[in-house]
C-alpha cells in the first residue's frame, strides 16, 4: 500500500475511534467492510459481519457516556500488498459538563484493504489492560470505578489539595485567580499573553517569561510562543500536538523529539 493510503488509514483510524467516544459510529459505519470482524474488549466480544457490529455498537453507544481520548499513540504495524495494520493505545475519559475524569487505558487493532482509491475496514480490536473494565453481565459500557480510575481520583484529590494559584491582572485590570490545572495552555502575542481555560481566555500584559517560572513542572514550553499544559495533550501528530479539545499547536521541526520524550515521560509518570 503507498504511503498516502497508509496515511489515510491512519487519519481515519484516529478520526472513528474519537466521534465513536462522542457516541457517534457513523464515522466507522462508514468505512466498514460488509464481511468485517472485531473482537471487543468484553468476555465473549467476538463479532462477524458488519451488520452483528453495527447492532452491537448501537446498543453499547446507548449505554456510554461521552468520552474524550487522551495520550493517544497510534504506529503503522504492517503493510503489505493492499493490506496495512494500525495499531495504537488510547485512555479513555468521561466528559461530563466540561469536567474530565480518567477511565481506563485501552489498545487497538484496525486492518485495512485497499479497494481501487477506497479504504475498508476488515478488522476491528478493542482491548485493555487486564482487570482495568468492571463491566458486569447486561452492562455495555463501564459504569463504576475500576482500579484504574480509583487511583487516578485518589492522585487528584491529593494533587488538588496542594493545587497553586495564580493571580492574573488582565488588560481591563481585572484580577482572576485560579488553578494552573484550570489552564489548556499558554501563547505569546508581543508584549501580552493569552491564557486559554477550557471555556475562556485571560488576556494579560505580564510575559510569557514570567509565566514560566512560576508554573509547575506539568507545563512544557513547546515553541518560542506556547507552554502547554500536558494534562490536557491528547496526542501528538506530524509537527503538532493535539489538545483534547481539539486544539492544536505546532511545534519546531527540531523540537519534535524532544517534545514527545517529554510528554510520553510526564503520562507515565502519573
Amino acid at each position: 500500500m503507498k504511503k498516502r493510503y497508509t496515511d489515510e488509514a491512519l487519519r481515519l483510524t484516529i478520526a472513528f475511534m474519537e466521534e465513536f467516544y462522542k457516541k457517534n459510529p457513523e464515522p466507522v459505519f462508514a468505512v466498514c467492510d460488509p464481511e468485517m470482524t472485531w473482537i471487543g474488549a468484553q468476555q465473549g466480544q467476538i463479532i462477524l459481519g458488519f451488520a452483528s457490529f453495527k447492532a452491537e455498537i448501537e446498543t453499547i453507544v446507548k449505554e456510554m457516556l461521552p468520552c474524550v481520548l487522551m495520550n493517544q499513540t497510534y504506529y503503522l504495524a504492517q503493510n503489505t500488498g493492499p493490506v496495512c495494520t494500525i495499531i495504537g493505545k488510547y485512555v479513555v475519559v468521561t466528559n461530563n459538563e466540561n469536567r474530565f475524569i480518567r477511565l481506563s487505558e485501552q489498545r487497538i487493532v484496525a486492518v485495512w484493504r485497499q479497494e481501487g482509491e477506497r479504504l475498508w475496514l476488515m478488522h476491528l480490536s478493542n482491548t485493555n489492560p487486564i482487570g482495568e473494565w468492571n463491566v458486569t453481565e447486561n452492562e455495555h459500557f463501564p459504569m463504576k470505578l475500576n482500579s484504574y480510575l480509583m487511583k487516578y481520583v485518589d492522585r487528584e484529590v491529593q494533587r488538588k489539595k496542594g493545587s497553586e494559584r495564580l493571580a492574573i491582572t488582565d488588560c481591563e485590570r481585572t484580577i482572576h485567580y485560579i488553578d494552573q490545572d484550570e489552564i489548556v495552555y499558554l501563547q505569546s502575542d508581543n508584549k501580552y499573553t493569552e491564557i486559554f481555560l477550557e471555556c475562556s481566555m485571560i488576556r494579560t500584559r505580564t510575559m510569557l517569561k514570567e509565566f514560566s517560572e512560576k508554573l509547575t513542572d506539568q507545563f512544557l514550553k513547546i515553541s518560542r510562543i506556547n507552554i502547554v499544559n500536558m494534562a490536557m495533550v491528547a496526542r501528538i501528530q506530524d509537527q503538532s500536538v493535539i489538545l483534547i479539545d481539539g486544539r492544536e499547536l505546532p511545534i519546531p521541526f527540531k523540537k519534535v523529539a524532544e517534545i514527545k520524550e517529554r510528554i510520553n515521560q510526564y503520562f507515565q509518570n502519573r
